[in-house]
């Protein structure tokens, strides 16, 4: 299945709207899932602006992680995030999610040295971009893409793609494939 992306707001948390779940949606669900060794990978619909794998259910989109953690644990995750043990945006595997706050999910980021502070010298203070979307970009750009469609799709300048490019900014970030 061809990996969708598409730009989404996702700022606010509620409660899955578990009185309109129907098997057909939990079908939906797992059928957009490549079960690997280790992580459960979405190939469904992925939110361009952060990375996640989401859904749209009952007029709503939602990441897909929450709907994962409560067909496993049968309990709705909010008020708190899912949050991922392995690190990637795209597994659903329940094994792989626990729940915590903003601050749980920072600690761990800090934890896992994935934190980027100013004095690191990687990330422009006013991005939009992250890490994950530069590492697909610098991906793009060693395939022989050029810059202006990529920022005209990315929603960012071309002097942004081309000081990416030229290790002005985002210093570190290695080329990733999408795809993977």
């Amino acid at each position: 299945m061809e990996e969708k992306r598409i730009i989404v707001s996702m700022n606010k948390l509620r409660p899955l709207p578990l009185d309109r779940l129907t098997q057909k949606f939990i079908d939906k669900f797992w059928n957009r899932v490549n079960k690997t060794n280790t992580c459960w990978l979405w190939q469904g619909t992925i939110s361009i602006a952060k990375g996640y794998a989401i859904i749209s259910f009952v007029g709503t989109v939602w990441y897909a992680s929450r709907f994962a953690y409560y067909f496993r644990h049968r309990v709705d995750p909010y008020p708190l995030l899912t949050l991922h043990t392995c690190d990637n945006r795209i597994c659903v595997n329940p094994t792989h999610l626990f729940l915590g706050t903003e601050g749980d999910n920072t600690n761990d980021m800090v934890n896992k040295g994935r934190a980027k502070g100013p004095d690191k010298g990687t990330k422009p203070s006013n991005t939009i971009l992250d890490e994950y979307l530069v590492s697909h970009i610098k991906w793009y750009l060693s395939q022989g893409y050029q810059q202006r469609p990529l920022a005209k799709f990315f929603g960012v300048s071309q002097t942004c793609i081309t000081d990416l490019n030229r290790g002005k900014t985002w210093k570190g970030i290695v080329a990733r494939d999408p795809k993977i």
